[in-house]
């Protein structure tokens, strides 16, 4: 076995993959394993079923894989594709990963504000699209974007009507977390079990991503009373407890002696414990803002190009809700430490250093504890 994060032997540096292209068939040049797991879905579509899932972690490149997908089976100019996403604001990033997949391919959009399916493929927002059902038109191929949503309702009303247009057609989703609450078995009665899974530890093993390295900050405070709903901690009943000004302190005070160098991303209980947190940090000199669903979709993108050209050292967020879950990742409703390790995932594919996490840590359960966690500006490994 390698070490961790060491190159397979013989295996062709990352680098040479991320944003390339073969110039005499205009066609992207994939990772080993995204390349696997393509064509994992066309062995199984060729086998006649129709029904395809895989599952890869977040930041390795799903929106390219898929992409590449709708490339090579789609069969000229008459047959349709669709792009199901979470949320418009998911729209943006899967055209700009499909036009640089398929820069000749004709994109149109379902969202909040238009409602065009001209396009060879077409990318819609779930929440839009079903208030559209009667100008869904003959589609061949569709890809499920953040597919661990596909058994809800809405979703399924969707699949209905294009099954009722054209029986054969073709069904690919792509998810990082394919267990859900109610476990494995609503998604395996759509798409059956996945037939490609790559773990971050299967590619940090690989090469293609950093390890994490986690620094932990005890306190005193004790969370034993907070009650939990869902499988977390009830956010306003969390940020009682955990919202004090020496506590507040003690984070910024920790993130100045182990992280003055790196931007960062904290995450807070709630939408007071956000705003107690970024105003901490500017007290102690550190520029800071916070985010919430309600902060508005300009507002939020200003303060991450703000962060990007160094302007903010500091973005405090509050994935205590559904809004503001999204407020930052554009993703799914997520359990709070579920929502944060998978935010660390990502952060070891877009990084080509060892990311240093800094957190705190109440009585041992640092997964579900983590208060506040720093992910640092790094040259990318992986351009996605």
């Amino acid at each position: 076995m390698n070490p961790v994060g060491q190159r397979h032997p013989g295996s062709p540096a990352a680098h040479k993959y991320a944003g390339t292209e073969h110039q005499s068939h205009r066609r992207m040049i994939l990772y080993p394993f995204q390349r696997e797991a393509k064509e994992a879905v066309l062995r199984h579509w060729e086998k006649g079923k129709r029904a395809a899932l895989i599952s890869l972690p977040t930041g390795s490149g799903k929106t390219i894989v898929f992409s590449d997908i709708l490339q090579s089976s789609l069969n000229g100019n008459s047959d349709k594709g669709l792009v199901l996403v979470h949320r418009d604001e998911l729209l943006r990033q899967a055209i700009e990963k499909l036009n640089f997949v398929w820069p000749e391919v004709k994109v149109s959009t379902v969202d909040a504000a238009s409602s065009n399916f001209a396009g060879q493929i077409t990318i819609a927002s779930v929440m839009s699209i079903v208030r559209r059902l009667d100008k869904i038109p003959r589609i061949h191929k569709v890809v499920t974007d953040e597919a661990h949503h596909a058994p809800a309702r809405s979703w399924l009303k969707i699949y209905k009507r294009i099954n009722d247009l054209f029986s054969d057609w073709q069904h690919l989703g792509v998810t990082a977390t394919p267990i859900r609450t109610k476990g494995a078995s609503d998604l395996e009665a759509i798409f059956g079990k996945p037939v490609y899974v790559k773990s971050i530890f299967e590619l940090i093993v690989e090469g293609y991503l950093s390890p994490l390295k986690g620094l932990e900050v005890r306190t005193e405070i004790s969370v034993e009373e907070v009650g939990i709903q869902g499988g977390d901690f009830i956010a306003e009943e969390l940020s009682r407890v955990i919202n004090t000004k020496e506590r507040n302190r003690l984070v910024v005070e920790n993130y100045l002696e182990l992280a003055a160098d790196r931007k960062a991303l904290v995450f807070a209980a709630d939408l007071n414990h956000a705003r107690s947190l970024a105003a901490m940090f500017k007290t102690q000199g550190v520029s800071a803002a916070w985010v919430s669903g309600e902060t508005p979709l300009n507002l939020r993108r200003s303060f991450l190009e703000k962060l990007r050209n160094s302007e903010l050292k500091v973005i405090v967020n509050c994935p205590d809700d559904r809004a503001r879950a999204q407020a930052l990742s554009g993703k799914e409703k997520l359990p709070v430490h579920r929502f944060r390790r998978q935010f660390l995932k990502t952060q070891a594919y877009q990084h080509a250093r060892s990311s240093d996490v800094l957190s705190d840590k109440e009585d041992g359960e640092e997964h579900r504890r983590t208060v506040s966690q720093e992910a640092c500006e790094r040259t990318p490994k992986l351009s996605w």
